[in-house]
């Protein structure tokens, strides 16, 4: 059993029952807390203390998921997202400070919620994030000066030494604390180039993909040729032939979206259409967008696939040169064209190699 961002309370409960031994007593302030699978990932030192959950095990818990921005798929429906005010509101935090019985997981996903709506300037534009720090943070005007003014020290903070940083700024309030980590966060995810956005993409693919059996035989992916600026992709051409039709997937693509700052910046998402399809093609069950698909008849399958990265021109030179020649007219679609991100290519007629 493991836990996800849309983990409910009682699946957490019964996560930290079975795998820390969790006692009764703080398995029910939990419960009562509503500390479900996203409020987990966010809660801080003092929350864990708090509910008696000792130190040993929260670096446990920690570790399930470190991304505190993660959100859910449909968080606008939620109600603790409808709940915050419009932008000019006097007080944006008014729902926490006129509802004192508010639970813990409601509150840290309130705040969190707030900065995702509202999100803050880009790095360099000091005047801005010193009234955005006025607006969102409960500081001094000198202590929001500092910030603004050593931003690139708490950019490149390590977990460990935040609290420090706070703390040498006499940031002590632990809700204050949390706002700036999470628009520090923020600052950092939005900062970052398309390369980097793809280049983390394909780190977390490694990750999870440690090795893929092919012939009977492992390959371990550190042995693959991968190269971002170029095109990155599986170099087994001597086990696989590229040439003939293939169906094309995007898997993961960069996509342009304004901020509550009226700019431009670029973030990744999974395209639930193009995973839908993948499941239709190849007529394995699957419901209500995905969130449900039959892995059984999945494992069932075999082909033979590859996985390509890069730009439009990278990828029209490889599907040009390895004789893919549908694949070109895939990408003049007027709904992706342009679009860099990652594709699967399956080839349905070459079963191979098993799903």
């Amino acid at each position: 059993m493991s836990i996800a961002i849309d983990s409910t309370i009682e699946q957490v409960n019964k996560y930290l029952k079975e795998k820390l031994n969790i006692n009764e007593e703080i398995l029910k302030k939990i419960k009562e807390e509503k500390i479900d699978g996203e409020a987990l990932i966010l809660l801080r030192k003092c929350d864990f203390k708090n509910l008696g959950i000792k130190l040993k095990d929260r670096n446990i818990i920690k570790n399930i998921e470190k991304n505190i921005l993660k959100m859910k798929i449909d968080v606008e429906k939620d109600d603790l997202y409808g709940k915050i005010p419009n932008l000019d509101s006097a007080n944006i935090w008014d729902f926490l400070e006129s509802n004192n019985m508010i639970k813990l997981g409601d509150k840290l996903k309130y705040i969190k919620y707030v900065f995702i709506k509202y999100q803050p300037p880009h790095k360099d534009k000091k005047d801005e994030l010193y009234k955005y720090f006025q607006k969102f943070l409960k500081l001094e005007e000198n202590i929001n000066g500092q910030i603004v003014e050593n931003l690139n020290d708490f950019l490149s903070y390590q977990e460990q030494d935040f609290e420090e940083q706070c703390q040498e700024l006499n940031i002590f309030e632990e809700d204050e604390q949390y706002k700036l980590k999470l628009i520090i966060e923020l600052i950092k995810s939005n900062n970052k180039t398309a390369d980097e956005l793809l280049s983390e993409a394909t780190n977390n693919i490694n990750k999870k993909i440690k090795k893929i059996k092919i012939n009977g035989k492992y390959l371990h992916l550190n042995n693959l040729n991968i190269n971002l600026k170029k095109l990155i992709g599986l170099n087994i051409n001597d086990m696989i032939s590229l040439k003939g039709d293939y169906n094309l997937y995007s898997m993961i693509e960069i996509y342009d979206y304004g901020t509550s700052q009226n700019e431009i910046t670029r973030g990744l998402r999974n395209p639930i259409s193009e995973f839908q399809k993948l499941c239709n093609d190849f007529e394995i069950e699957c419901k209500n967008e995905c969130t449900y698909i039959n892995y059984d008849q999945a494992l069932k399958i075999f082909i033979s696939l590859s996985m390509v990265w890069g730009t439009k021109e990278s990828l029209y030179l490889f599907f040009k040169e390895n004789g893919i020649n549908n694949a070109i007219d895939y990408f003049k679609k007027e709904e992706i064209k342009d679009k860099a991100g990652i594709y699967l290519c399956i080839n349905k007629k070459n079963k191979k190699y098993k799903f």
